[in-house]
């Protein structure tokens, strides 16, 4: 289990592939972890440096108070990928209504 802190937020997150591979962030959707990207991780490509991560208040990431924008969500992902110096193409899931 790994663990970041940033700013008031505590993010749990997974990093998989090659450590020298092209970064790749996955961000859950809401009321889901980054375990929803497990099944996917097998059919990717080789070469690639996989991170996931559970937004704040999902998973093992923390639930402070405060605005749980979906800007500042994403926001607390990207600045994570900062932290660890990388520049990476970045997915979502969006789990539709009904």
């Amino acid at each position: 289990m790994e663990m970041i802190q940033l700013e008031n937020a505590t993010l749990h997150y997974a990093v998989d592939g090659d450590p020298d591979g092209l970064p790749v962030v996955f961000a859950n959707s809401l009321g889901t972890d980054f375990r929803l990207w497990d099944q996917l991780l097998p059919l990717l490509p080789a070469g690639l440096r996989i991170v996931r991560y559970d937004k704040r208040g999902h998973g093992l990431s923390s639930c402070p108070s405060g605005d749980y924008t979906m800007s500042e969500l994403v926001g607390r992902g990207m600045a994570g990928a900062s932290v660890n110096k990388l520049e990476p193409h970045v997915h979502g899931r969006r789990i539709p209504k009904g």
